[in-house]
C-alpha cells in the first residue's frame, strides 16, 4: 500500500503548471508503476507502432531491471515531484492539467483530503 504523501505527489503533478519533460514523465511512469507494485513480468511489449507504449514499457523495464523497490520508487516519484513543482511550476488551485485536461472531481477532492492528512502547506 502506498503512503498518502506519495498519493498526494501523484495528485501534485497533475497540478504543475508548466510542460513536463518526456524524459520525467518516463521515470514518473516507471515509479508509479514500481511504487503500486505492478508485476512487470505479467505486461505485454507494445506493438511494432506503439512508440509512446515502447517508451514507457522500456522505463518501466530499466527500473525493474535496477531492482528498484517499492518503497524507494515511492520515494524516487515523491522527489521527482517535488522538483517538477519547483522547476516547472505548480498552483493548488489548478483545476485543469497543464496540456488542458480537466482533473476529475474525485481526484481534486482526494487532493484536497491529503493536503490536510498530510499537513501540506504550499
Amino acid at each position: 500500500m502506498v503512503s498518502a504523501r506519495f498519493e498526494l505527489a501523484t495528485l501534485e503533478v497533475k497540478k504543475v503548471t508548466g510542460s513536463i519533460p518526456n524524459d520525467d514523465l518516463l521515470l514518473l511512469y516507471a515509479y508509479y508503476k514500481i511504487a503500486t507494485g505492478e508485476d512487470f513480468s505479467k505486461a505485454t511489449a507494445p506493438s511494432t507502432f506503439d512508440f509512446k507504449g515502447k517508451y514507457k514499457y522500456n522505463a518501466w523495464k530499466k527500473e525493474v531491471d535496477a531492482k528498484l523497490t517499492p518503497a524507494d520508487a515511492e520515494k524516487k516519484y515523491i522527489e521527482l515531484a517535488g522538483k517538477l513543482r519547483e522547476k516547472h511550476g505548480f498552483d493548488a488551485s489548478v483545476e485543469k492539467s497543464a496540456n488542458g485536461e480537466q482533473i476529475k472531481d474525485a481526484d481534486l477532492k482526494r487532493f484536497d483530503e491529503l493536503v490536510k492528512e498530510t499537513g501540506t502547506t504550499y
